[in-house]
């Protein structure tokens, strides 16, 4: 009997790194497990998400629940009532979670509950940072997890340091580089402009603080720098006066930045993916964060990290010449997701 399987995902990056799961269902998997996605709405914006579902030929979701923006409690309270709910009905055998939101974290608590068995993709990633609402929801998720599929074998030592059963982890690499490949932008020539990305609560909750950034950023950088905002960074900028070589611009779409970051002459962010998606095109990358879940971009990889923006020309100068031998750490690859589902099959 063919297992049932749902998957959810609430935000862009959700959507990014289940695509190859979906694609890889279909073209191999298809005779062996039904799947069902639910898609949260946390980035509610259409902008923010329906054009992901494009840029990946993906049919939208069984089942969307426009959650919109709340506070972090009412957020995973709301999301748990709905997956409950939906659950209740549709009965699956597995659950299967991606990464560190908070519809992560309220699928994971409702499938505990309830009984059903669940994954995380993703898991082990850690950024030691429990001030960080991502790390908070990693820690509590790999507990509840059954089955744990870790994309770097930092992330599988970081499990068994914390006592999970080294038989409930498997190594099956980072699904995102899967989804690169869909793109193919690797070979792109690199052109005289940067790209920047902000969200993170630290960089741009502080009026104040995100004005330094951006001022000190524009004085610092001597060609244009792209700056797509993110709907929570765009009420802090309006009383922002923008340095002339900062473009501000509406959130791209996947393949859009994707494009932008393989061609750009290096990209400042505080995100995770964007932090990975560089080290993959082999793009020079500066963190504005003071610790990174990925360690292995800033080890073998492009990406600097940077708390004081102050020193971004040395920060990017770093980048720049680390971009020059970055490698790819084992199982960043275009078989992830067949990793998944067979690791997936033989747990059920």
């Amino acid at each position: 009997m063919k297992k049932k399987i749902a998957i959810v995902s609430g935000t862009r990056p959700n959507i990014v790194k289940i695509a190859p799961l979906l694609k890889q269902h279909l073209s191999s998997y298809e005779h062996l497990i039904d799947i069902e996605l639910f898609h949260t709405g946390q980035h509610y914006d259409f902008s923010m998400h329906g054009t992901f579902f494009e840029d990946f030929s993906l049919p939208l979701p069984d089942h969307i629940f426009e959650i919109r923006d709340m506070k972090t409690s009412a957020q995973i309270g709301a999301v748990m009532t709905e997956l409950e709910k939906a659950f209740e009905k549709k009965n699956p055998d597995a659950v299967l979670v991606v990464g560190d939101v908070n519809s992560t974290l309220a699928a994971a608590i409702t499938s505990s509950k309830m009984g059903i068995f669940l994954v995380h993709l993703e898991a082990g990633v850690r950024s030691f940072d429990m001030s960080m609402t991502e790390e908070q929801n990693r820690v509590v998720v790999d507990l509840l997890a059954d089955l744990l599929l870790s994309p770097t074998k930092t992330a599988v030592f970081n499990l068994e340091k914390q006592g999970i059963s080294k038989s409930s982890v498997k190594l099956v690499g980072n699904i995102l580089a899967e989804s690169l490949l869909k793109f193919n932008h690797k070979d792109s020539e690199r052109e005289n402009f940067g790209l920047m990305t902000l969200h993170r609560p630290f960089n741009v909750d502080d009026e104040q603080n995100l004005e330094r950034i951006i001022l000190t950023i524009g004085k610092n950088t001597d060609v244009p720098v792209i700056f797509p905002v993110h709907p929570r960074t765009a009420k802090n900028i309006i009383n922002i006066d923008i340095p002339e070589n900062i473009r501000i611009s509406e959130p791209m779409s996947y393949s859009e930045f994707i494009g932008s970051l393989s061609k750009c002459a290096f990209v400042i962010t505080d995100s995770g993916g964007v932090q990975t998606e560089a080290t993959i095109l082999k793009t020079p990358c500066v963190t504005l964060r003071k610790n990174s879940e990925w360690p292995e971009t800033i080890e073998t990889g492009t990406n600097v990290l940077l708390e004081d923006p102050s020193g971004i020309k040395v920060a990017l100068k770093e980048a720049s010449q680390k971009s020059l031998s970055a490698t790819l750490p084992l199982f960043w690859d275009g078989e992830v997701s067949r990793r998944i589902w067979e690791s997936v099959i033989a747990a059920l």
